[in-house]
């Protein structure tokens, strides 16, 4: 987030952070605020349309996936846990659906088989910044290109929960070696038992 941030007043905006964006105490600020654009990073809760509604020139998310593959929560922990070899960004203007808005912009991110959690988060939060660069411009002038998810092909992702941090010993090397370096630091790691 702090890259972000520092890109975002290089660039002359203003950069403003909350994790409960529709909260009762911050409706003062989106009745009163007026601003150009809005960015939803690694999001885990619903905006409110009354909210992603107020930016003038919209409202966009940067997503870990290749939508429509992986929408939901944690696609990036979830296609390592997978064996998936990659993952990827996707730039995509807000919709009332889950994940399910236009592409602006998308980026493959590669899954190595070495690879922790720690280090695919540094490819995707440094994709997070080339998309952002790429776009910016186009966003700003409102005529960044767009382009329909195929929801036919969609695929989902749920929260992770504690038990989902259990090592079955029944599965595969390969499954639990998945599951150790996707949950590593800076996750809260696995439940042995």
């Amino acid at each position: 987030m702090h890259d972000i941030r520092e890109l975002t007043i290089a660039k002359g905006g203003e950069f403003f952070e909350a994790r409960q964006v529709g909260s009762r105490h911050l409706e003062h600020f989106w009745e009163s605020a007026s601003f150009d654009l809005m960015f939803a990073v690694s999001w885990r809760y619903i905006i409110p349309s009354r909210v992603y509604r107020r930016a003038r020139l919209g409202t966009f998310v940067f997503h870990d996936s290749m939508l429509p593959e992986y929408r939901g929560f944690s696609p990036t922990v979830w296609s390592m846990v997978n064996g998936e070899d990659h993952t990827g960004v996707t730039l995509f203007e807000i919709a009332p659906g889950i994940d399910e808005g236009d592409i602006v912009a998308q980026k493959r991110v590669s899954i190595d088989p070495d690879d922790t959690i720690a280090t695919l988060i540094n490819r995707v939060t440094q994709t997070y910044l080339e998309l952002l660069e790429q776009n910016l411009g186009h966003l700003i002038a409102g005529n960044a290109p767009r382009y329909p998810q195929d929801h036919s092909k969609a695929s989902y992702t749920c929260k992770r929960l504690p038990e989902d941090n259990r090592i079955d010993w029944a599965a595969s090397t390969e499954r639990v070696y998945n599951l150790i370096r996707a949950v590593s630091p800076p996750y809260s790691g696995l439940i042995l038992i």
